[in-house]
């Protein structure tokens, strides 16, 4: 069997998640959308934006940021997006 490696999180994502967990939710934000532009982090930070806005209730927004992560990881992306459809009752 093989085992896949886990890649180090990125800086910005790193970065994101201290400013969340000190409460400082925009500004993990926008650090997480600057780290959705480079191709090696993006997958992983459009997730996070994601999870931090299905937190917020703003689900449409999560939704369309895990739209954007599907097309990096489309197994958890399209299950994220649904669990956000879900929540909008739009089956």
């Amino acid at each position: 069997a093989q085992i896949r490696k886990r890649l180090a999180a990125s800086p910005a994502f790193v970065k994101a998640v201290n400013w969340y967990l000190e409460g400082q939710t925009d500004k993990a934000l926008e650090e997480l959308e600057r780290g959705a532009q480079d191709s090696k982090s993006a997958a992983e930070c459009l997730s996070a934006i994601g999870h931090i806005q299905f937190e917020l209730n703003r689900y449409e927004d999560a939704a369309a940021s895990y739209a954007k992560a599907a097309e990096f990881d489309p197994r958890t992306g399209y299950f994220n997006q649904g669990l956000c459809l879900e929540k909008l009752r739009r089956y």
